[in-house]
C-alpha cells in the first residue's frame, strides 16, 4: 500500500512541562500489578518449559522486570539485523483456528479462543503448564474493556463527537462480549476469570500472516509495544510450523526488545488509514503510547502524527499530517479543546464525587489519555498556525482551560488523583 505523502511542520519546544516528555519514561504497557519476585519467577519458568519443547531463544535475550508489575525482553549482548530473537513451535501456543476471511467466522473464531483460554486458566494448578500458570496469574482490570460502568460512561463522553470519534466502535464491555459470542452460559459472564480469558484474548493474543488463525503465544507475548525508532522486532511466522519473530534492526547492549502493535508485518492497512492508532491502543491494551504517537478522527480526513524532531536536540517535537490542515481541520481542533475544556471542568466540579464511583487507577488513567488528546490538539494547531495563520486567529484557551494547556506533570510524579484534583481545586497551577 502506497502511504500519502505526509507534510511536516516544526513546532515550539513544549517538553519543559509536556506529558510526551514524561511519557517517554514510562513503560507503554499496562500490566497486572503483583509480587516481582514471584512474576519474575513465573516469566522465567515459562522461558525454560518453551525451551525443553521445542522453542528457540536467542543466548543474548534475557528477561528484566521493569517496574509498575512489568516485565521485558533485553539484549545482554548486541544482536545483528535479521537475526532470530525467538521461534515458538505452534503445539504450545493457546490457537484457534478461523474458518476464512468472513468477519463473522473470524468473530467465532476469537469466541473460541476465549473458550481455550478460560479453559486454560481455570485448570487446577498441578495440571496446568507453566504457560497456563502464568496466564492464570495475570489481571486485566486495567484495561477499559473491564472498567467500572461509571469509569466507561466517562471515557465515552471523553470520546470525540459523533461526527468524529476518536475510537470509531460502540463500547462493549465484557458481558455484551461473552453474550455476543453465544453459546456460553449467561452466568459466565459474570465469572471474572471468563472477564480475564477475554482479556487475556485482546491483549495477547497473535495473528498469523497467510492463515486465517489466532493464538496465544509463550515467551512472545513479553514483547512491548513501540514504534518508531524504538520499534526493532517483527514476527516472521513460518507456515504450519512455528511464531517467529526477528530483529529488525541492529539491537544494542542493554536495549529492550519492542515490538509495534500497530505496524507489524501482518497489521494490513491498520496504522496508515487511521482504524488501529494511538486512541486504540489505549482502549485496547490500557496505556498511552510514548513517542512516537498518531492521532486519526473517525469519518474526517484529519491524521497527524506526533515525534521527536530530527537533529541533536530531544526537546522539541514535530508533528506530521498526513495531508495539509484545513480550515475545517483548525475548527474542528479549535472546537474540540473547547469541549474538552468543559469537560475538564466538570471533572473538577464533581471531584467531591468521583473517587466514589470510579477507582483512582480509571480516574488516572482518563486522566492521562484526556491529557495527551489535549497535547497533541495544542501541538497540532500550533504547527498548523505556521502554515494558515490567516485562518487560524486566536485559539488560545481562558483561564478555565488553562488546566489543559500545562499538562498534568503531577500525575507521573507519583501523586494520586485525589491528590491532583484537591491541587487544582485550590489553583489552576498558574
Amino acid at each position: 500500500m502506497i502511504v500519502p505523502p505526509r507534510f511536516t511542520f516544526p513546532i515550539l519546544n513544549r517538553s519543559k512541562f509536556s506529558l510526551f516528555a514524561l511519557l517517554a519514561k514510562l513503560n507503554t504497557i499496562s500490566g497486572a500489578l503483583g509480587n516481582p519476585q514471584i512474576d519474575h519467577e513465573l516469566n522465567i519458568n515459562v522461558m525454560e518449559w518453551a525451551k525443553a519443547h521445542g522453542a528457540f531463544i536467542h543466548e543474548h535475550v534475557k528477561i528484566r522486570y521493569i517496574g509498575e508489575g512489568l516485565s521485558g525482553l533485553f539484549a545482554s549482548q548486541s544482536i545483528t539485523e535479521g537475526e532470530i530473537i525467538s521461534t515458538v513451535p505452534f503445539n504450545l501456543a493457546t490457537q484457534s483456528v478461523f474458518v476464512n476471511d468472513d468477519h463473522d467466522n473470524n468473530d467465532k473464531g476469537l469466541c473460541n479462543l476465549f473458550y481455550n483460554v478460560h479453559s486454560s486458566i481455570i485448570k487446577n494448578e498441578t495440571i496446568q503448564t507453566p504457560y497456563e500458570k502464568y496466564l492464570t496469574s495475570r489481571t486485566h482490570h486495567h484495561l477499559p474493556l473491564n472498567w467500572s460502568p461509571q469509569a466507561k460512561k466517562m471515557l465515552k463522553e471523553l470520546d470525540g463527537p459523533s461526527t468524529a470519534p476518536l475510537f470509531g466502535f460502540e463500547f462493549q464491555d465484557i458481558k455484551e462480549r461473552i453474550q455476543d459470542c453465544g453459546g456460553f452460559d449467561e452466568n459466565m459472564a459474570m465469572y471474572s476469570k471468563f472477564a480475564d480469558a477475554v482479556s487475556l484474548t485482546y491483549t495477547h493474543y497473535e495473528g498469523v500472516k497467510g492463515r486465517d488463525h489466532a493464538a496465544l503465544v509463550p515467551f512472545m507475548d513479553l514483547i512491548n509495544h513501540a514504534n518508531g525508532k524504538r520499534s526493532n522486532t517483527d514476527s516472521n511466522h513460518v507456515l504450519d510450523e512455528k511464531f517467529e519473530f526477528i530483529a529488525t534492526r541492529a539491537i544494542e547492549k542493554g536495549e529492550q526488545l519492542y515490538f509495534s502493535y500497530s505496524r507489524c508485518s501482518y497489521c494490513g492497512s491498520c496504522f496508515e488509514d487511521g482504524s488501529f492508532v494511538t486512541p486504540h491502543l489505549f482502549f485496547h491494551y490500557g496505556f498511552v503510547e510514548t513517542l512516537p504517537q498518531r492521532w486519526a478522527f473517525e469519518n474526517i480526513d484529519l491524521i497527524f502524527d506526533i515525534d521527536k524532531k530530527e537533529g541533536p536536540s530531544d526537546d522539541e517535537l514535530e508533528v506530521n499530517f498526513v495531508e495539509p490542515p484545513t480550515k475545517a481541520d483548525i475548527y474542528f481542533m479549535k472546537k474540540e479543546l473547547k469541549r474538552l475544556s468543559f469537560f475538564r471542568r466538570d471533572l473538577m466540579n464533581s471531584k467531591g464525587k468521583i473517587l466514589k464511583t470510579i477507582s483512582e487507577f480509571e480516574l488516572d488513567s482518563i486522566s492521562k489519555f484526556l491529557q495527551a488528546l489535549v497535547d497533541a490538539f495544542t501541538h497540532a494547531l500550533e504547527s498548523a498556525e505556521v502554515h494558515h495563520t490567516e485562518e487560524i486567529g486566536d485559539y488560545s484557551l481562558d483561564s478555565a482551560s488553562l488546566p489543559f494547556v500545562i499538562p498534568l506533570t503531577l500525575l507521573f510524579g507519583g501523586i494520586c488523583s485525589w491528590e491532583l484534583l484537591r491541587v487544582f481545586s485550590k489553583s489552576y497551577r498558574t
